[in-house]
């Protein structure tokens, strides 16, 4: 699974949401692992059944840590919603390159909606 955006073997695939993060982390060319955190995007975690993001970050940094690059269908929308929140915990966002591989899947697929 060596995706032609990127050189390298290892990287981080990501889908970030209100209140959960996706991660696949791809070592030497194959998925290695796959991982889910959930969180609350509130400082006061009694308002959802989940730890504030600040809590669980260190588990997900962990991976970040591992790879140069981090790929997302859409990565725009991805990275800017992982920064605004890790801001509001005043967490920086990792510095990494952010690749998206919205184009390979529109060429892949020949379209990018489910339903198309």
């Amino acid at each position: 699974m060596i995706h032609f955006s990127t050189k390298s073997e290892s990287f981080l695939v990501i889908s970030v949401h209100s209140d959960e993060i996706g991660l696949a982390y791809v070592k030497r060319g194959a998925i290695y692992e796959k991982v889910s955190f959930k969180y609350s995007p509130y400082f006061n975690a009694t308002s959802s059944d989940y730890p504030p993001i600040n809590k669980v970050w260190p588990s997900i940094k962990a991976y970040f840590d591992k790879v140069d690059e981090v790929l997302a269908f859409n990565i725009g929308v991805h990275r800017t919603n992982l920064r605004e929140m890790l801001e509001f915990h005043d967490i920086a966002l990792p510095d990494k390159k952010y690749v998206c591989v919205y184009y390979w899947a529109k060429t892949v697929l020949g379209s990018t909606g489910l339903t198309s």
